[in-house]
């Protein structure tokens, strides 16, 4: 395990109490080839960390009386993606990388976090409320993620993070793995390099973060705000497999962003989405047909008529399975790039949310006889 070196000083007055908090990321990085337009991807993947690793070192919230001050050395994963670009480029030509130092970083990596809280009143400094520290620097890996990947699409995986013990670091103490995966990020990501017209886009991290403070969700667990329901729903598929079920999470956050009704019909949805997602009216017709088979994907799933997979789901024993899966895998990708846009869009536009509102005027004049 790294050591731990601190880099901010102490920002609180009142009582405190900290503690660290050690994370085993496993593998990080992207899992595309290297037939990709590897390069000028990792070379993003490397501007983007460079700037990462400080704007999102530090992040505090607030619960009960108390601030939290979660801090990372997030500068090891910008080494990373420097020594992983640095391994790709040896193999694309080892002969440039005579004499020098091969033995590439491993794909495996940790970080520490610590986490600081300063109490406003004398009461709450219990041993309960210690205890409740790894929930904050589990919330910050979860917001890690979402900033970083609505950013940069596929920069930050965290599929296999989980918390170990820092304290018996000769034991076995790991928690379940965080299985929060970048994967169909990247898939967006090749999308957009591709020059899809859904696929989500690269903004300005600094915008970002600066959208999602203002949300100001914090710890919130539930989402009571149509922005908090969509986020939500985004990482639920990505703590999924992407199957049928991605879809009943991908309407929650249309339903939520573009303010549809139950019974609504998809037509209306759309109509919202051209808007927002500030489309021409030539791609009406396209996007119209994609919606309309998700939602009826998602109706047959929701009321019946959905041809239920087994759960052992083995295509050598039924090889439809493979055809079944890669059409359903197809359509749950565009849903989760227009998902992806969606929030960008919001982002860009400095909105939280849509309001739609319905207009009623008097007629000033007797309506025409028919």
């Amino acid at each position: 395990m790294i050591k731990f070196k601190r880099n901010y000083e102490n920002q609180f007055q009142g009582v405190e109490m900290r503690d660290k908090f050690g994370v085993d990321l496993g593998r990080i990085g992207r899992s595309w080839g290297r037939d990709l337009g590897w390069q000028s991807i990792s070379e993003r993947d490397c501007e983007f960390w460079a700037r990462a690793h400080t704007l999102l070192a530090n992040y505090e919230y607030s619960l009960n009386e108390g601030r939290y001050l979660v801090t990372a050395d997030l500068c090891r994963i910008y080494e990373w993606y420097i020594w992983s670009d640095k391994c790709g480029r040896y193999y694309e030509n080892p002969k440039s990388f005579s004499g020098e130092d091969t033995s590439f970083l491993n794909s495996e990596m940790d970080l520490v976090l610590e986490v600081e809280v300063e109490f406003f009143s004398s009461g709450v400094t219990d041993e309960s409320n210690s205890k409740h520290l790894r929930r904050f620097a589990e919330q910050y890996i979860y917001d890690i993620f979402f900033l970083a990947n609505i950013a940069l699409p596929g920069s930050c995986e965290f599929l296999a993070a989980r918390f170990v013990d820092l304290y018996h670091p000769g034991e076995k103490h790991h928690h379940e793995k965080m299985n929060l995966s970048s994967y169909n990020f990247e898939l967006s990501h090749l999308d957009f390099i591709k020059g899809e017209k859904f696929a989500p886009k690269v903004l300005a991290l600094e915008d970002v973060i600066s959208w999602y403070k203002k949300l100001g969700l914090g710890v919130t667990q539930i989402g009571d705000s149509k922005a908090a329901r969509a986020i939500f729903a985004l990482l639920h598929v990505c703590k999924s497999d992407m199957d049928i079920t991605s879809i009943i999470w991908m309407f929650h956050a249309f339903e939520a962003i573009y303010v549809t009704r139950f019974g609504e019909s998809v037509t209306g949805m759309v109509s919202r989405m051209m808007i927002l997602l500030d489309l021409p009216e030539s791609e009406r017709k396209r996007l119209t047909k994609e919606l309309r088979i998700l939602y009826d994907q998602r109706s047959a799933f929701v009321h019946g008529g959905y041809r239920i997979h087994h759960p052992l789901n083995n295509e050598q024993l039924d090889p439809r399975l493979s055809d079944t899966r890669l059409d359903t895998y197809d359509l749950c990708q565009f849903g989760f790039n227009l998902m992806i846009l969606s929030i960008q869009k919001l982002i860009e536009k400095g909105w939280f949310g849509m309001a739609v509102v319905e207009e009623v005027k008097g007629l000033r004049q007797p309506e025409s006889k028919i």
